[in-house]
C-alpha cells in the first residue's frame, strides 16, 4: 500500500486542474470542486486509517461530475458486444450488477410467507489510468468493489421482518485485503465477480448465474437465477438506454448519454431457485422471480449536446445523482421499469421520463419506450437507526401511483406500487442514504397485470446533510457507527 497518500493525493490535484478548465460564466471565475481543501488533507492520511475504504469511496463521491477523468469511457458511437460486455469494465468508472428478487417461503412452523431479496455488487474506479499506470497498480488495485444485500420476510400484519448484510468492501491498496478477494473474469473466461466471501459466477453468457452471499449467523444466500427455457440466454436481456423509436424498434441501443455515458440493459423474468438464512432460520424458495440489471454508470464534466449549461458545482449543485427507479415482473409474463430524475430535493409528483414495458413474446422480448407521470404518496419517516450525526430526521412517501405510462403504440398503463414493509434503507459505501423497497404491482385498467417489484430512492437526503457526514467522517477518521 507504499505511497498511496501520495498518489491519491496527485489524482486530486489532476481531477482539480481539469475542473479549473471551466469558468462560470456569471462571475468569471474559474470552478472549483466544494471542500477541496478537505478531500486532499483526507488523502493525506489514508494509509493506516481503519476507515481508509469509506474515505476514500467518500473522496471519489464528492468529486461529483469530475469522479470519472482520465478514465475510459464508453462514447456515442461505442458499439456494444456480448459476451464482452457481460464483464466488469475496470477501466472504467462506477459500475454494479443489480439483483430483486421474490419468491414464497414456509417458516419452520409450516407457514405459508413470502420472501423478497436485493443483492448489488457494485465496483469504483479510484484513480486514473495515468496516475494507476505511474503507481505501478494493476486494474483490480484500482477498483474497490462492495456487495450489499437486504431481505425482507412477510408472514402478514405484524410479522414482517428487515435484514441487512453487515458492510462488505474490498480494496487491495487499503492493507486490509488479500489477493483472491477481488476476481473478475475477463473475455473468454466463464463469468466471475467475487467481493470477498459473496462470489457471483456463472457462464460466458452469465446465466444461468449462482450467487453466494456469506455474511455468518447473520445471512446467508445460496441461489441459482436462470432464464424461461423459452429463452435463449444468450439473448434473455433486453438492452436499456437511448430508446430505438423507429417503427418496429425494440427497446434502447444499450448507450446512456452524456452527462452520464455507459451501457445498460436487464433480464427480467428470471426464475430464482435456492436458499436463503436470516433470523436463524433457512427458507427454500419456491416460484422465484427475479430482474437483473446490468449498469455501467460513469460520469462527465461535459453537458449534452456541448452545452455549456449546467455548469458542474455551480449550477449543477449537488456532486451526486438522485432518482426514483422501479421494476415490476407481472403475473403475464411481461414486465416494466422506468426512472425519474432530481435535480433538488425529492418531490412528490413527478414526471416518468423514461421506462420500457417489455412484452414476452415467448422466446423474446420487445421493449416499448413509455412515458407517464409518477405520484408518491404516504409519507413516512424512517426509523432511528437510518439516522446519521449532524442530519436531520428524513422523511419519504412509499407508495407510488402510475399514471398513463404511455407509448407510441399501445394502450396507457395505470397502476399503484404498493411497498411490502415500511424500510428498505442502508446506507452505501460511500453512507449517502438510499431505499430499496420490495413491491406488489396492482393494475388500475384492467388491461394488464399485477406483479412484484422493487421501488428505489436514491438521493432522498438533503444534500447539505449528506455533505456534513462525509465531511465529518474526512475531518474526524471516525464513522458515525
Amino acid at each position: 500500500m507504499g505511497n498511496l497518500n501520495f498518489y491519491i493525493g496527485k489524482y486530486l490535484d489532476q481531477v482539480r486542474g481539469e475542473v479549473n478548465k471551466l469558468t462560470d460564466s456569471k462571475t468569471g471565475k474559474k470552478v472549483d470542486i466544494p471542500h477541496f481543501d478537505i478531500l486532499k488533507k483526507a488523502s493525506e492520511s489514508l494509509e493506516g486509517s481503519e476507515i481508509v475504504k469509506d474515505k476514500m469511496y467518500i473522496i471519489q463521491t464528492m468529486l461529483g461530475r469530475a469522479g470519472c477523468t482520465d478514465m475510459n469511457t464508453i462514447g456515442k458511437d461505442y458499439k456494444i458486444n456480448f459476451p464482452f460486455d457481460h464483464h466488469l469494465h475496470l477501466d472504467m468508472g462506477p459500475e454494479w450488477y443489480w439483483i430483486g428478487l421474490h419468491g414464497d417461503v414456509k417458516n419452520k412452523d409450516g407457514k405459508q410467507g413470502r420472501i423478497s431479496a436485493l443483492i448489488v455488487m457494485k465496483r469504483n474506479r479510484c484513480v486514473g489510468i495515468e496516475i494507476q499506470k505511474e503507481a505501478g497498480w494493476s486494474d483490480i488495485d484500482a477498483n474497490i468493489v462492495n456487495n450489499l444485500a437486504t431481505v425482507t420476510l412477510d408472514f402478514g400484519v405484524g410479522e414482517k421482518k428487515y435484514f441487512r448484510r453487515n458492510r462488505n468492501s474490498k480494496w487491495l491498496l487499503s492493507g486490509e485485503d488479500k489477493d483472491g478477494d477481488v476476481k473478475f473474469s475477463k473475455d473468454g473466461e466463464k463469468f466471475l465477480y467475487k467481493c470477498g466471501d459473496d462470489v457471483f459466477s456463472g457462464s460466458e453468457n452469465v446465466l444461468p448465474l449462482n450467487i453466494t452471499v456469506n455474511d455468518g449467523e447473520n445471512m446467508k444466500m445460496n441461489l441459482t437465477f436462470d432464464c424461461n427455457k423459452n429463452f435463449n440466454r444468450e439473448n434473455s436481456f433486453f438492452l436499456q438506454g437511448i430508446p430505438n423509436l423507429h417503427i418496429g424498434g425494440s427497446g434502447g441501443t444499450g448507450l446512456t448519454p452524456i452527462p452520464t455515458p455507459g451501457i445498460y440493459y436487464s433480464w427480467p423474468q428470471l426464475l430464482v431457485t435456492g436458499d436463503i438464512s436470516v433470523g436463524g432460520e433457512t427458507y427454500k424458495i419456491q416460484n422465484g422471480i427475479a430482474w437483473m440489471d446490468h449498469q455501467l454508470m460513469m460520469i462527465s464534466l461535459e453537458n449534452a449536446e456541448g452545452k455549456e449549461s449546467p455548469i458542474p458545482f455551480v449550477e449543477d449543485f449537488k456532486p451526486y445523482n438522485g432518482w426514483t427507479w422501479q421494476y415490476f415482473n407481472l403475473k403475464n409474463g411481461d414486465a416494466f421499469t422506468g426512472s425519474s430524475f432530481m435535480t433538488g430535493e425529492m418531490t412528490n409528483e413527478m414526471v416518468f421520463p423514461y421506462g420500457y414495458y417489455i412484452e414476452n413474446h415467448k422466446d423474446k422480448w420487445k421493449a416499448h419506450y413509455i412515458t407517464g407521470k409518477l405520484m408518491q404518496m404516504y409519507e413516512k419517516q424512517f426509523p432511528e437507526f437510518t439516522e446519521l450525526i449532524n442530519s436531520n430526521k428524513v422523511n419519504l412517501s412509499i407508495i407510488r401511483s402510475f399514471e398513463k405510462l404511455k407509448s407510441l403504440f399501445g394502450k396507457p398503463l395505470t397502476g399503484i406500487g404498493v411497498p411490502w414493509n415500511d424500510d428498505g434503507t442502508f446506507n452505501e459505501t460511500n453512507w449517502v442514504l438510499t431505499a430499496e423497497i420490495p413491491a406488489d404491482f396492482f393494475d388500475l385498467t384492467g388491461e394488464f397485470a399485477d406483479g412484484v417489484g422493487y421501488l428505489e430512492y436514491v438521493g432522498f437526503q438533503k444534500v447539505e446533510d449528506f455533505e456534513k457526514i462525509c465531511l465529518d467522517i474526512l475531518q474526524n477518521n471516525k464513522l458515525p457507527y
